[in-house]
């Protein structure tokens, strides 16, 4: 069931990253001044930074989480508080996937992969929780075999995106997940599953690493 989860949140996550922009190349945000068109003498290495990435000075600059914060980020943004060790093991055999710098140019499949499998595992641990608190995840029966109510799973979204997106989600980006949640869990649910799924899919969303 985890590998199931986890396959179809990788689809979603990058489904739900389409609309940021990725634009130039670093790992910290930097005004890149533009060259007029009338100076001749200009050069193209002018655009070039020091790690040889080519600058557009009218992209949008990203800067992402890398390696040592990604666990560390994910538990704070999800009000987690401690990683449960199971977390951190899992974290600690996959951070040789994930960006050491949280250069653009080094979001890879793989590192999506691995941050999707850490997700799942906060997630797991922020579930745990919720069902002794509820704090995120309100109104939840989590001994129901059925999808909570509409209203239920889109101030669960919300609540995530708030916290880890730092922003209400859009509603294209809540159908997407919506639609994704209902297509895959029907009839009878678990309740824990569906939530798995969500909550890894939108901690391991760009917008959840971008700093």
């Amino acid at each position: 069931m985890k590998n199931r989860i986890w396959q179809i949140s990788f689809v979603l996550l990058a489904s739900l990253s389409i609309g940021i922009g990725l634009g130039q190349g670093c790992a910290k945000p930097f005004n890149a001044s533009t060259t007029s068109s009338n100076d001749t003498n200009a050069s193209s290495a002018d655009n070039v930074d020091q790690n040889g990435y080519q600058i557009n000075p009218n992209a949008q600059t990203v800067s992402m989480v890398y390696n040592k914060q990604v666990l560390d980020h994910l538990v704070s943004c999800s009000g987690v508080g401690v990683a449960s060790e199971e977390t951190a093991a899992t974290w600690a055999s996959k951070r040789g996937a994930v960006s050491i710098d949280g250069t653009v140019l080094t979001i890879t499949a793989p590192m999506l992969m691995a941050v999707a499998t850490i997700s799942g595992e906060v997630c797991r641990d922020l579930i745990g929780q919720e069902k002794a608190n509820p704090r995120v995840f309100n109104g939840v029966n989590w001994a129901g075999t059925s999808l909570p109510m509409d209203g239920v799973l889109n101030e669960s979204i919300r609540g995530l995106a708030l916290s880890c997106w730092q922003r209400p989600e859009e509603e294209v980006e809540r159908q997407i997940i919506m639609d994704a949640v209902k297509s895959q869990f029907v009839g009878t649910v678990n309740p824990s599953d569906a939530y798995l799924f969500m909550c890894t899919s939108m901690l391991s969303a760009l917008d959840t690493l971008t700093l």
